[in-house]
């Protein structure tokens, strides 16, 4: 008898569905072996969380840093201050951070010129606690290259950025530490490549919105410091531009962002100069790219009593300066052309970041606008609305009342509050004391919504009614000098 052999085999069949972050937020679903959420709901849109079944290179490839165990790295300012055409950049965060990834930070200034790190033990970066009304969330993926016992720096996406949980990929025993100028690193034990994955959480109020009116006492308990035969120089530059005395170091901030933010790129070479004729130089004619302008802007400031660090990546270059509690990014342009071989997924939206503080002159390149040239929609300096108005007492002159506004909403309920901040000057001199009237305005008509006051530099921050009875629709809110400034 033929007995029949019997091949048995399991089939399990599966429909295939989108993803749906949304879903996965009202489900509190988790990813990456529930350590971290499977989606963010974010100021800029929905984020999924990485998927670790797929391949990744849009973080980049991160290596054993020598520089941070040989007395740490250290920035030189050099005399090329000519634009670049284009430059290369890896984004790791969702939603994404273009150009702004913190890699690299400095906060103190050396003997010869040189920024590095205040001297200081790493410490160890804490992972947990909960998203805060005031952050703004942020996922990060990229790959390690870890060398036994050594150090890598890695990506945070700003000064004072808090890891709330983190996953590797295939699981390792890693540190995280942190040291005194904010950088962060990786140590590992054993030598492989790995992934990381983390979210992150940070003060909103560190991109932009509204720069705290702190004192200087409270800025010079930090001990900003600079060696001695810097300081006579910085000290030349400062009286320069015109802050010797500044009232209140907002004060004195508006001029400098507003001077450096002026700064142009040349053609001219100028190499082998002594470190201290150059920063004089570049300063006063107002040369120099991203890194000309950070760096120039923090040995002045630091001149001044402002405590500021120089930031940078592979693609940019900025500051960040001390509000009083935490760190504060400023952009000072000087931004590439272009950045090339970056495609940016269009399911990943970019990062949304408030007004910011400080106005542009026109014609200037902050680093934002790279992600526009990138092939994304665009972040370009958030809006600023300028109304000049003819001074009432003597016609015949030139001089005008200049009112930079920025409004801190978008889309306001009626009946809800809308925040407006900015300042007003007259001939360049601030508008102490003085009232800012408040209308909205539409085609056909405008009504009146309220007034703000200006304290002793010119500068405003208020809220004022967006009237219940005004038709659901898009207006101006313009801004009118009411009464003040003689």
């Amino acid at each position: 008898m033929l007995v029949p052999t019997l091949a048995y085999g399991v089939v399990v069949l599966h429909e295939r569905f989108e993803p749906d972050p949304e879903q996965d937020l009202a489900l509190g679903a988790t990813a990456l072996r529930g350590v971290l959420p499977a989606a963010l709901r974010t100021r800029s849109g929905v984020v999924s969380a990485p998927d670790p079944t797929q391949s990744s290179s849009a973080g980049g490839l991160y290596r054993a840093d020598a520089l941070a165990t040989t007395g740490g790295p250290s920035f030189r300012l050099d005399g090329l201050t000519m634009r670049p055409e284009s430059v290369a950049y890896s984004d790791p965060f969702r939603p994404l951070s273009m150009p702004f990834k913190r890699l690299y930070a400095f906060d103190r200034v050396n003997a010869d010129w040189s920024l590095g790190v205040s001297p200081g033990a790493l410490r160890p970066l804490e992972t947990s606690g909960e998203v805060r009304g005031h952050e703004d969330v942020f996922y990060a993926d990229f790959q390690i290259d870890v060398e036994p016992g050594g150090l890598v720096r890695v990506p945070s996406i700003g000064p004072g950025a808090r890891i709330l949980a983190w996953s590797v990929e295939p699981p390792a025993s890693l540190e995280l530490l942190e040291d005194p100028a904010g950088n962060w690193f990786v140590r590992g034990r054993e030598a492989k490549v790995l992934r990381i994955i983390y979210e992150s959480a940070i003060a909103r109020d560190v991109f932009g919105g509204v720069f705290p009116n702190v004192s200087w006492n409270s800025l010079r308990q930090l001990g900003a410091e600079l060696p001695g035969n810097v300081r006579p120089v910085a000290e030349r530059v400062l009286s320069h531009i015109g802050v010797h005395g500044a009232e209140t170091p907002m004060h004195a901030l508006r001029v400098l962002v507003d001077y450096f933010r002026r700064f142009q790129e040349s053609d001219d070479v100028q190499l082998g100069q002594d470190p201290a004729d150059l920063y004089l130089r570049l300063t006063l004619e107002r040369q120099g790219v991203c890194r000309h302008r950070a760096y120039a802007f923090m040995v002045t400031a630091l001149a001044l009593g402002i405590p500021t660090r120089l930031v940078h990546n592979e693609a940019h270059a900025w500051v960040e300066v001390f509000g009083g509690t935490h760190y504060h990014r400023i952009d000072l342009g000087g931004a590439a052309a272009r950045v090339h071989d970056f495609r940016p997924d269009p399911a990943v939206p970019e990062h949304r970041t408030p007004p910011d503080a400080f106005s542009w002159p026109a014609g200037a390149n902050p680093g934002s606008s790279l992600l526009g040239d990138a092939g994304s929609t665009g972040s370009r300096p958030p809006p600023t609305f300028r109304f000049d108005e003819p001074k009432d007492s003597d016609p015949g002159t030139e001089q005008r009342v200049e009112i930079t506004m920025v409004t801190h909403e978008k889309e306001v309920l009626r009946g809800a509050p809308l925040t407006v901040s900015g300042r007003a000057t007259k001939s360049g001199r601030p508008c102490a004391m003085s009232r800012i009237d408040l209308v909205l305005t539409s085609e056909r008509e405008e009504q009146a919504i309220g007034s703000v006051a200006t304290n002793r530099d010119g500068d405003f921050l208020g809220h004022v009614t967006v009237p219940q009875d005004r038709p659901v629709g898009t207006y101006q809110v313009v801004a009118r000098l009411g009464a003040g400034c003689d």
